[in-house]
């Protein structure tokens, strides 16, 4: 299976959320662009920064775990550290299972299917926020929508440069794609695992 390019400067950011249910967990993937004068404790700190109001508008029975950030270079096996968060989701309810997700699509100026990325946020809606036909009420579409375009604003702010989306190695551009925008989808999603 190819491995996504992380180029000097760029850091590939996994978080780990711990989530009620029998999943237990889930994972987000993010690209992002770093001053490469800043040390490893401003970045971090820089990150745990725009990830925590992220974590904030969780649901109350899940949490931002730790974020496993590899750090870029010239090849794989990317360095990689380990940096505790802990913050507890603040939505008054319990989330609804992890397989109902808000899916937020990332959108970069690359054309073509290269050029886009997604990321699916379970542990997030409330029962209360979905409609029976699976369309999330506009109130919490339009909160969702802000956190997102916040957290896009976060991951620019120094001594971050912004959110990326890392291709595979074996693409015809591996150079990464600035992420432009965010659009939340109105309808829940389920991420399903592929059988190959």
């Amino acid at each position: 299976m190819p491995q996504v390019v992380v180029p000097a400067t760029y850091l590939k950011v996994d978080l780990t959320w711990l989530i009620p249910g029998p999943v237990g967990k889930s994972m987000n993937t993010f690209g992002v662009h770093y001053d490469n004068i800043a040390d490893d404790a401003e970045i971090d700190a820089g990150l745990v920064a725009a990830f925590t109001p992220v974590a904030e508008n969780a649901g109350s029975g899940s949490s931002l775990d730790h974020l496993t950030i590899h750090v870029g270079g010239a090849a794989p096996p990317y360095l990689a550290r380990d940096v505790n968060v802990g913050v507890q989701g603040t939505q008054g309810a319990d989330a609804l299972p992890a397989n109902v997700s808000c899916l937020i699509q990332k959108r970069t100026l690359t054309p073509g299917r290269e050029g886009r990325g997604r990321t699916y946020l379970g542990g997030f809606l409330v029962e209360s926020e979905v409609e029976t036909d699976s369309t999330i009420l506009p109130t919490p579409l339009a909160g969702f929508q802000t956190m997102a375009d916040n957290l896009l604003e976060d991951l620019a702010a120094d001594p971050l440069l912004g959110m990326y989306v890392l291709h595979l190695a074996g693409s015809s551009d591996t150079t990464p794609s600035a992420v432009t925008s965010f659009l939340v989808q109105g309808v829940v999603a389920t991420q399903r695992r592929r059988l190959r």
